[in-house]
């Protein structure tokens, strides 16, 4: 007998992502770290749309304890999850994240005993 999707994975993770400033708490969607989902967010904006990233970003992540200044978001103020405050960020910030959530989420194999 086979095992549901739903079965398999969570929808809601959490990690803590150590950063040379003190660590960023982030809750996110496994469900959402697909091509798919990836390929729906591209074809969603327009090729020229910068946007695009932190849409997708914001996909992703669902939950943080980020705060300002950032933007238009002052010091000490929690910075929501919406692309136009996500957008603030630098682009390698936002890699390094994205990259942090992809190995927490990596399915690790369980190795047989010698």
């Amino acid at each position: 007998m086979g095992i549901s999707f739903n079965q398999l994975i969570n929808k809601s993770a959490k990690m803590s992502i150590a950063f040379s400033g003190g660590d960023l708490n982030v809750t996110y969607d496994p469900t959402k770290l697909s091509v798919a989902h990836a390929q729906k967010i591209q074809e969603s904006v327009s090729e020229d749309d910068p946007m695009g990233s932190a849409i997708y970003f914001c996909e992703i992540v669902t939950d943080w304890d980020l705060l300002g200044p950032l933007g238009d978001i002052a010091d000490k103020e929690p910075v929501p999850l919406e692309p136009e405050a996500v957008a603030w960020l630098p682009v390698s910030t936002m890699r390094t994240i994205l990259e942090e959530i992809g190995d927490h989420s990596a399915p690790k194999l369980k190795r047989p005993r010698k």
